[in-house]
């Protein structure tokens, strides 16, 4: 569908609320994991519908950030699971300014490039792939499915042009486990099944529990102004509320003694949070800081829509040599060594309540 063109997408969704509770987790009570007829079924459309949604979406192909992400899931991947033989889990991202992430059935999981700009360390990255790989552990898309014949609801998105490329695209073909997995979420219940789950996993890998909340209050800071650009799940400003409320509540009762005693940012002997590249934004030409090495523009930037930084001239007249460059560019890629791909990432210079610009990838 042509940019600029508005129009009104109706998908019809079920409410997860009162989903089935007869779907264990994966490895529960130690047994072998069979998936049922329908859940493959379930499996097959997710192939099908992530097919079309590459076709139309922009991935991040960088191999070294898949593997640091794969590392992350395989380290937060329980051993019952594992033992059990559920679905491997693979890592993509895209490149999309929006801030999401979210997990299909057959335990594909997709990671925004706008949400990985907006984080601080690998604590707060690791909360939001548990959360992810709990809805897939958990079996939530097939609790949902079965769930189907006690109710539904009809669910309406007003999109436009400036909603960003993927939600056109899952939006635009209709698809309806993405829809339910990256937009609408699976309820309130399952929700906060996947916030105990992602604590969970992230407490025995080692993590500090307290950035948890921190994550989500990242986002809920970037997403509370930028309206209708912000379409997907965490995105969300009620939904992020909720996320904070639940980890807080954790954190001050099954997972208080686990704050107590961790302090660190990244797992024991893991490899951490890229370190955060400082570049210009392409427009207005404000230093901003991003763990990706990509095509940048600061958030204000954004929200006024300007297409270019203004036209800068010297005293005869002539244009600034700094202007020279388009408007957008792309920053030399720092070196991918072992050494220097991955390191901690510093505490940041400026202080918490002043105004500072954050990175929006396209």
């Amino acid at each position: 569908m042509r940019q600029g063109l508005a129009w009104l997408v109706i998908v019809c969704l079920l409410v997860p609320a009162c989903a089935s509770r007869n779907v264990g987790p994966i490895g529960a009570a130690g047994q072998p994991f069979k998936p049922e007829s329908d859940e493959r079924a379930l499996w097959a459309k997710a192939d099908k519908e992530e097919e079309a949604l590459l076709k139309k979406s922009r991935t991040y192909d960088d191999p070294t950030l898949e593997e640091y992400l794969a590392r992350i899931g395989n380290r937060l991947t329980p051993d019952a699971v594992r033992d059990a033989g559920g679905p491997g889990f693979k890592f993509a991202v895209l490149r999309d300014p929006t801030l999401n992430a979210f997990a299909l059935p057959n335990g594909h999981i997709y990671v925004h490039t706008g949400l990985l700009s907006r984080l601080d360390n690998e604590s707060q990255l690791a909360m939001i792939i548990g959360h992810e790989m709990t809805h897939v552990t958990h079996r939530h898309a097939l609790a949902s499915q079965r769930d189907a014949p006690t109710k539904q609801t009809m669910y309406t998105v007003a999109a436009a042009s400036d909603i960003g490329q993927t939600a056109n695209a899952i939006l635009g073909v209709g698809l309806a486990l993405t829809t339910m997995a990256a937009i609408n979420g699976y309820g309130r219940d399952l929700e906060r099944d996947a916030d105990n789950g992602g604590m969970h996993d992230l407490v025995r890998a080692g993590y500090d529990p307290k950035e948890a909340p921190k994550a989500f209050a990242l986002l809920r800071s970037d997403s509370k102004d930028r309206g209708s650009l912000e379409t997907f799940y965490f995105g969300s400003y009620p939904k992020l509320t909720e996320r904070i409320e639940t980890t807080e509540m954790l954190l001050e009762t099954r997972y208080a003694a686990a704050a107590a005693t961790r302090t660190r940012t990244s797992a024991p002997g893991g490899s951490s949070w890229p370190r955060a590249s400082s570049i210009e934004c392409s427009r207005s030409r404000r230093t901003i800081r991003s763990p990706i090495p990509t095509t940048a523009i600061c958030t204000g930037c954004r929200r006024s829509g300007r297409a270019r930084s203004p036209r800068r001239t010297s005293r005869r007249g002539s244009r600034s040599p700094r202007t020279r460059r388009p408007s957008t560019w792309i920053p030399r890629r720092p070196s991918r060594t072992a050494s220097s791909a991955f390191s901690t990432i510093s505490k940041r210079t400026t202080p918490r309540r002043a105004p500072r610009s954050s990175a929006i990838l396209r």
